[in-house]
């Protein structure tokens, strides 16, 4: 859903409000009509610690701000497992029985699944961004989806400068455009 909204009075007032239409089942159908109906009767607002309350005469919504209930994991510590891969405008899943995960550690080193082949490497902040190098990897053939995914991380670690963007369990890396 998205829409524009206003606050007024401590009340939420939403329109303009539009929905995709994705072929959900009937009970979730249900429920975006009914959330739909209720944020545009203009709820009152409230703030309860990091909690939103929204309240109309029958309905008390709590939400939990995302950071509270689902905290960015650290950067370096966490192994960071590839679900998706973004090529320009396009986003596309990983192919089916290849894993490539990346686990940057707090004393400067890397260790990488490619998805075919794996090894280890040095890290360092620069540039509101993240630099690999040193890296050394097995020298397994690829080819296929295994291929095509390792071809997608190397370019992303041998990159001049890695963008990177950490949301709850999510981390995202950018090189080039």
């Amino acid at each position: 859903m998205s829409g524009g909204y206003a606050l007024a009075d401590g009340r939420l007032a939403v329109d303009s409000l539009s929905m995709t239409e994705m072929g959900c089942d009937p009970a979730r159908h249900a429920q975006d009509e009914w959330l739909a109906a209720f944020l545009t009767l203009g709820p009152a607002l409230a703030l309860d610690g990091s909690d939103l309350l929204l309240t109309s005469s029958s309905v008390n919504m709590r939400l939990v701000d995302r950071r509270v209930a689902e905290p960015d994991l650290p950067l370096a510590g966490s192994l960071w497992t590839v679900d998706s891969l973004i090529v320009f405008d396009g986003v596309s899943s990983v192919p089916e029985g290849v894993f490539a995960t990346l686990q940057l550690r707090p004393d400067g080193g890397f260790d990488v699944a490619t998805g075919c082949n794996s090894g280890s490497g040095r890290f360092t902040f620069a540039d509101a961004g993240l630099r690999f190098s040193e890296l050394n990897l097995t020298r397994m053939a690829c080819d296929g989806a295994a291929g095509q995914m390792e071809t997608h991380f190397l370019r992303i670690l041998q990159a001049d400068v890695v963008a990177y963007e950490i949301e709850s369990r999510s981390l995202t890396l950018q090189a080039g455009g």
